[in-house]
């Protein structure tokens, strides 16, 4: 086989590092422009969000960032191995609209000039890159081209068992997976503790509360509050040291509006157990909530779950599984707050799925509240007494915007508050 630069493609995006280097770019997730970014179908962050690397760029010195290096080595390895003509590397990478890559990482051999004509010069007239620019920093010409290959070549991850066997969680946690981070520095994309610095989950919404916020709405809402336990999935590789890490996030001016509910009489509702089931007759999204008594030490209190349920036709051609955001906590009526908040997705095979949203229509006996094949947790907040209205507000900035709607609708109160603030 000749090892041109199909095979040089080719082996570069079986490696694990580009596994890691494409999911590490879906987590940082930064929305085009710094606009809001609205999940209005099942699975978009798993399997059909771009990967929008070439915000990498904006600010480079050079330096190829920390996550991308195991890559780049790999990328290096293969590259003595191949007879790959660079010319026809630099013109697949950068003639369409991975030009600014090009322009931020070749060096013009005339270095007085930094414009961009200089490539689009090249590009359009079919010209020689070596005539016009250095290439002697191969390394940095490899990451550029990596990024673009995880831009065009985004890996779509296929089911959460795929993120569970590549995840390693390096600090001390839970049966769920979950460490405590109580004290860490939150920003917008990650947080940083232990001198490391890590990116949030994949599915936990980044998107911000107010106008110049320094952290996403949940994570803000969440160190408000005093007293409690802070607990998030901290994937060794979703990590790099404190100092290496980079930031794509900007001073954006999107605003989240969500519902402040105060459900405090809950007790007075439920007797033993109660699933509700609202629906959007447009959309045909429903909303699932179930609520539960229990005993904890002598002490009466409910579970309560929200689901998300997206009308099955959202779900893709080709998407064997769904993934739902899932919102648990436990509610003590003698207290009248909450000791436990967390933030799941569950998984199901899209046709037991079906079956599950239809619920008493099929013939298959699979209820409504049927559990999910895997259960993924994101992040708990645990303490002694949590106010409703956080809750409330929790809730609505976990669920994506469709089911946001809908949570409001089913509390009348909700929806006045919210008319009363316009």
């Amino acid at each position: 086989m000749e090892k041109d630069l199909i095979y040089f493609i080719d082996k570069v995006t079986a490696l694990d590092s580009f596994w890691y280097a494409n999911y590490y770019m879906r987590c940082m997730k930064k929305a085009p422009h710094g606009g809001i970014e609205y999940v209005c179908w099942p699975n978009f962050y798993m399997k059909h969000r771009p990967s929008g690397t070439w915000n990498l760029f904006r600010q480079y010195d050079g330096t190829i960032p920390a996550f991308l290096l195991d890559l780049v080595n790999d990328e290096l390895d293969i590259w003595e191995e191949c007879n790959v003509d660079i010319e026809e590397l630099l013109s697949l990478c950068f003639d369409g609209d991975f030009w600014y890559v090009g322009f931020r990482v070749l060096k013009p051999k005339n270095s007085e000039i930094l414009d961009a004509t200089i490539l689009w010069n090249v590009l359009s007239n079919h010209l020689k890159f070596k005539d016009y620019f250095e290439l002697d920093n191969l390394q940095e010409i490899l990451c550029a081209f990596s990024c673009y290959l995880i831009q065009e070549k985004m890996i779509s991850i296929q089911r959460l068992e795929d993120i569970l066997n590549h995840e390693y969680l390096e600090l001390e946690h839970d049966k769920y997976g979950l460490s405590e981070v109580t004290n860490a520095k939150f920003g917008r994309q990650g947080f940083e503790i232990g001198g490391k610095y890590y990116l949030y989950n994949l599915f936990l919404d980044t998107s911000i509360g107010r106008v110049f916020s320094t952290m996403p709405l949940t994570v803000e809402i969440l160190t408000m509050l005093s007293d409690v336990k802070i607990k998030m999935r901290c994937d060794e590789h979703l990590s790099v040291l404190s100092d290496q890490k980079v930031v794509t996030a900007t001073w954006d001016s999107q605003k989240f509006r969500g519902i402040q509910l105060v459900w405090a009489e809950i007790d007075s509702l439920v007797y033993g157990s109660e699933t509700v089931v609202h629906g959007d007759p447009e959309s045909l999204n429903k909303l699932l909530l179930t609520i539960s008594r229990d005993q904890e030490e002598g002490e009466t209190f409910f579970h309560i779950g929200l689901e998300e349920l997206w009308n099955p036709d959202k779900i893709l051609d080709g998407d064997d599984i769904i993934v739902l955001n899932f919102v648990h906590a436990k509610y003590f009526p003698g207290k009248k707050a909450f000791t436990h908040i967390d933030f799941s997705v569950n998984q199901y095979k899209t046709d037991v799925y079906k079956l599950k949203y239809s619920d008493a229509t099929n013939d298959q006996h699979i209820s409504i509240n049927k559990y999910s094949d895997v259960h993924y947790k994101i992040w708990c907040v645990e303490g002694g007494s949590i106010e409703v209205g956080v809750w409330s507000s929790l809730v609505s900035s976990t669920l994506n915007l469709p089911f946001r709607k809908l949570f409001y609708e089913m509390f009348p109160d909700a929806e006045e508050r919210l008319s009363e603030e316009e």
